[in-house]
Parts: structure tokens; C-alpha cells; sequence
């Protein structure tokens, strides 16, 4: 790491997943964690999307694969990974905000049905249109 000479490092997840003791090793750390998976997800777009930037991938947050496989996507097209409970009927409370605040209009769920439900997909369908 010291190779690469960074002047900046992100600790992405709190403090139960990884240690402060990284912080010490970090070079100009910053931490980003939140009360949850999804939350902690909602402020790495807060973080890192680019204003410009109108296209997600949605990935169940109940399950890694598709995130991580989705990851090398999202990096190729500057864009981010937003983790929802795909297992539920119904839009969070917190996805208008989040949509608004980003101004996204495209979306790519990640995974089948039991990944993220028929509901779910029928409700993003709903709010763009």
C-alpha cells in the first residue's frame, strides 16, 4: 500500500465489522457506517455517485453474490450499488429521498424474484412512470 502513496482511505462499515484499530493503519481515514447494510449503502451514494449519474444496480442486502458480482459493473460505469430488502412487497420508507436526492430514473435489479420480489420491481415500474 505504501507504494501507491495514498493521501486517502475509507473504512466502509462500522465499528463491529472492522476494528478502530485499522483507523491507526489508514492513511487520512474517513468511515463510513451505517446503523445497517442499507443504510451504510445509502451513504456510499451519498459519498461517491456522481451528480450527473442517473442509473443504479439494486441488489437484495439479505444476500453478497449479486452485489459483488455487480461491483466491477458499477465501478466500469462510475455508478453505485444500492441494497434493499428484496424480500419485501413494498418500496422503504427512506426510497424517495434517496431517488430524489440523486435524481435516478434508470435502475438494474440484480437477481430473480427471490432476490427481489415481483412487488418490488412492480412498485420501481410505478414510481417512474
Amino acid at each position: 500500500m505504501a507504494a501507491l502513496e495514498p493521501t486517502k482511505s475509507w473504512i466502509i462499515g462500522g465499528l463491529l465489522v472492522l476494528s478502530p484499530t485499522i483507523e491507526t493503519e489508514a492513511v487520512n481515514p474517513e468511515r463510513i457506517a451505517g446503523d445497517d447494510r442499507y443504510e451504510t449503502a445509502r451513504l456510499l451514494l451519498d459519498e461517491f455517485l456522481p451528480t450527473d449519474q442517473d442509473f443504479i444496480y439494486l441488489a437484495t442486502g439479505e444476500n453478497y453474490p449479486d452485489a459483488l458480482v455487480a461491483a466491477p459493473l458499477a465501478a466500469r460505469n462510475d455508478t453505485g450499488i444500492l441494497l434493499i430488502d428484496g424480500e419485501q412487497t413494498q418500496l422503504p420508507d427512506w426510497w424517495p429521498e434517496v431517488i430524489d436526492s440523486h435524481s435516478l430514473q434508470r435502475f438494474c435489479l440484480l437477481g430473480g424474484p427471490l432476490a427481489i420480489s415481483t412487488e418490488i420491481e412492480e412498485a420501481i415500474r410505478l414510481e417512474l412512470n
